[in-house]
């Protein structure tokens, strides 16, 4: 992805407000970024041709940076690692040529930015604990001069909708988030290659990813109800520019001293109806609870982290509040998963 396409960035200069019908739209591309125009137009009461161009125009003005497929990454035998760094000052041109080591790295999935205790957290996909320290000592080894601290983390479990206030779908009372279990998945490099082009733009037709991939267009529509079926794919997702619609982006860390299955699952189904939560990782690491959230003024912020701390103070012993700078980079399907 090229690095001006931005989630998070402190020094947006755009302030863009949306009116009720781009809200409805994004509302349903959120959810299901690969959701048919006609669709769409059904339940925003709008035509086909309104839509389209609604759609095109939430892309030129940056609202919309990027639509792809939430892959399971563990049923292709991956596991996500955070590795966090702090980095000396003052070493610009050694600082680049480290963040172009990132993005040229075929494990890196994602590169933020903050403005606290930590400079970078980077995303790292890898097979193993063993395969995790392999990657970190080739990205880290020609760079030892700039790192001045670092920390390691392993995701756990993982509740992401990319949802935020203006776009929250409303759970029912007795809905529940449920963390289904690891199942032998069957796929091919050709099954791969779909997902590499649909992470490129997931609203491609099958038309137009054939060429790529060397099956029909029919072929490629069978293979998907396949991946989707087998949640290969979780969810068609949509990258939002939160800066730009005036969002400022912070991780809430906490860790706790002992977290029971029905705590877990209270929490989780407690920040699926947060407005401000747009993602929560439970973590092997410093902090056992990461709470990624969007704000539009610090008295949203102070409220969020008031009351989660408040409904959950059994379960929190220390925690911090981390400020997001910049997202760096961003690839949903890194190149380490083509390999054979």
């Amino acid at each position: 992805m090229p690095i001006e396409n931005l989630s998070f960035d402190v020094n947006h200069k755009n302030h863009l407000k949306l009116d009720v019908k781009d809200k409805k739209i994004l509302y349903y591309l959120v959810h299901n970024s690969r959701r048919s125009f006609t669709d769409i137009a059904k339940k925003t009461l709008l035509s086909k041709e309104s839509v389209q161009y609604r759609y095109k125009k939430l892309i030129e003005n940056g609202v919309i940076l990027k639509t792809y497929p939430v892959v399971n990454f563990e049923a292709l035998g991956f596991q996500k690692y955070h590795l966090l760094l702090l980095l000396e000052e003052g070493k610009d041109a050694e600082r680049k040529k480290f963040m172009e080591a990132l993005e040229n790295h075929s494990n890196v999935m994602r590169v933020m930015e903050f403005s606290d205790n930590w400079d970078l957290e980077i995303v790292i996909l890898a097979k193993s604990l063993r395969h995790f320290d392999e990657v970190e000592r080739d990205l880290l080894l020609p760079f030892e001069g700039l790192i001045i601290n670092k920390d390691t983390e392993a995701l756990i479990d993982l509740l992401d909708d990319g949802c935020f206030p203006e776009v929250r779908r409303k759970h029912g009372p007795k809905e529940k988030i449920e963390h289904k279990k690891n199942v032998e998945i069957s796929y091919d490099q050709k099954d791969l290659k779909i997902l590499q082009q649909l992470a490129k733009d997931a609203r491609q037709s099958t038309y137009k990813i054939a060429p790529s991939v060397g099956l029909s267009a029919d072929a490629i529509g069978l293979r998907l109800k396949k991946l989707e079926k087998n949640h290969l794919i979780k969810r068609y997702a949509t990258l939002v520019n939160f800066s730009d619609l005036d969002y400022q982006g912070y991780v809430f860390c906490f860790t706790t001293s002992s977290l029971s299955v029905q705590d877990e699952q209270k929490f989780f189904y407690k920040m699926s109806q947060t407005p401000h939560v747009i993602s929560v990782k439970k973590m092997l690491g410093t902090w056992d609870m990461k709470v990624y959230v969007v704000v539009k003024n610090n008295q949203d912020l102070h409220l969020l982290i008031k009351d989660i701390k408040k409904q959950f103070s059994n379960l929190m012993r220390t925690y911090e509040t981390w400020v997001i700078y910049k997202e760096l980079y961003f690839n949903p399907f890194p190149s380490v998963l083509l390999e054979e």
